[in-house]
C-alpha cells in the first residue's frame, strides 16, 4: 500500500491536552462510537486513574506543546487533530503562563498539522474572550477580553485561523467557545459547588441570580464531532460556535438542583 493510500484510509486522532478533562472524554467518545481506530493522548501529565482506556486503541505520548513538536513521537497519518492543551484555571497563574502555553501551543500544533498534512483540526477556545457581562453573547459579539486567559485564547483562535487560511479549500477548522464544562472527572468549579452544597458549607457570594454559562462535557464532545462532520455536507471550512445551556442557569438554579437530586437519593 502506498503512503498516499495509507494516509487517505487512516483513522487516527491526535489530541493535544489529551489527558485533561475534555481530552479524555473526547477520546472515549471517538473510540466508543468507532469514529476512529486509534487515539493518541498528548500531554505533559499521564492518563488519570479516573479514565480507563483500551491500550490497543489509546496511546499516551508525553510531550510539551510549548516546545516544537518532534515528528518522530507521533503518527504521520493523523486524520484528525484536536488541540485542547491550555492553561485555563484563573486566577492561579502568572499572565505570561497563559500566553506561553496557549500561544506557543497553538503555533506548534498548527505547524505539526501542516507538516503531516492533516486537514481536520478542532480547537477549544472559551467564552472568556467576550469579557464579563450580564448581556447575552453570540458568535457575532465583538470579543473584549479583560484577562490574560481570555486574551491568549482569542490570539490562539487567530493562529488556528491562519493555519486554515493557508489552504482554504482543503483544511477544515472547528473552533468552539464553551462555557464552564462539567461532568464526571471534572474537579473544577461545578464539582466544588456540588461538594459545598452537599456538605452544607455553601454560601451565596454576591448576586445569586448571576447566570453561569455551562455545558455538560458529553454534549460538548457530541457537538464538536457533529459540527466537523456537518462541514462536509455544507461545504463550510471554518466553524466557530458558542456552547452553553440556553438560557444559562443561575447560581441559585445550580444549588437548588443539587439539593433536589441529593434529597431524592
Amino acid at each position: 500500500m502506498s503512503k498516499k493510500t495509507e494516509r487517505s484510509h487512516s483513522r487516527n486522532c491526535v489530541i493535544f491536552g489529551g489527558t485533561g478533562f475534555i481530552g479524555s472524554h473526547f477520546a472515549k467518545h471517538l473510540i466508543e462510537n468507532n469514529f476512529v481506530d486509534e487515539v493518541y493522548l498528548v500531554d505533559i501529565k499521564p492518563i488519570r486513574p479516573f479514565f480507563s482506556f483500551d491500550n490497543h486503541k489509546v496511546h499516551y505520548v508525553e510531550l510539551d506543546v510549548r516546545k516544537p513538536i518532534d515528528p518522530s513521537l507521533l503518527p504521520s497519518n493523523a486524520s484528525l487533530i484536536a488541540n485542547f492543551a491550555a492553561i485555563h484555571r484563573e486566577p492561579g497563574h502568572e499572565d505570561y503562563e497563559y500566553y506561553e502555553t496557549n500561544l506557543y501551543g497553538a503555533e506548534n500544533v498548527c505547524a505539526w498539522a501542516e507538516s503531516v498534512a492533516c486537514n481536520n483540526l478542532i480547537f477549544t477556545s472559551s467564552i472568556s474572550p467576550y469579557g464579563p457581562s450580564e448581556q447575552p453573547k453570540d458568535e457575532t459579539t465583538l470579543p473584549v477580553p479583560v484577562t490574560a486567559y481570555g486574551g491568549s485564547k482569542l490570539a490562539a483562535e487567530k493562529i488556528h485561523l491562519c493555519w486554515q487560511n493557508a489552504d482554504k479549500v482543503n483544511r477544515h477548522l472547528v473552533i468552539v467557545r464553551p462555557g464552564v464544562v462539567f461532568g464526571p472527572g471534572e474537579g473544577g468549579n461545578v464539582s466544588r459547588l456540588i461538594k459545598a452544597v452537599l456538605h452544607r458549607y455553601f454560601l451565596y457570594m454576591g448576586n445569586r441570580q448571576t447566570r453561569k454559562a455551562g455545558v455538560y462535557v458529553k454534549e460538548l464532545c457530541n457537538a464538536m464531532w457533529w459540527v466537523l462532520q456537518r462541514q462536509n455536507e455544507t461545504g463550510e471550512r471554518v466553524s466557530l460556535f458558542n456552547m452553553s445551556m440556553n438560557p444559562g442557569p443561575t447560581i441559585e438554579d445550580y444549588v437548588q438542583m443539587v439539593g433536589k437530586i441529593a434529597g431524592a437519593k
